[in-house]
């Protein structure tokens, strides 16, 4: 599993690729597999990205788009997150997590 923490200016358009290998480095194609990011702050925030939505997939490459839409009004600092892929009988993998930074903007 990948771990990767990340920083973002909140409110701005922050885009992030990860490139998933399997246990010997080589590239773990994603195309069969549904792709979908749960970032969680402390207390009851919950946001839940998926393809199409946030997400965009490209053989072994999972780009994540934090847009200005989603971020302008978190009012956390920090947050956990994970990535899932599911395949087509219903069976959960965890590729990849870390922790997410949120360095608060000035300008709304």
């Amino acid at each position: 599993m990948l771990e990767q923490d990340i920083s973002i200016y909140r409110g701005d358009d922050t885009a992030v690729t990860f490139t998933i290998t399997d246990s010997t480095n080589r590239p773990y194609d994603l195309s069969s597999y549904a792709v979908t990011m749960l970032i969680k702050a402390k207390g009851n925030d919950a946001y839940l990205l998926k393809e199409g939505s946030g997400i965009d997939v490209r053989g072994n490459q999972i780009a994540v788009l934090f847009s200005h839409a989603l971020t302008k009004d978190w009012k956390f600092r920090t947050a956990i997150y994970d990535i899932q892929i599911v395949d087509s009988e219903g069976l959960y993998k965890t590729v990849v997590k870390g922790n997410i930074e949120v360095e608060m903007d000035v300008t709304p």
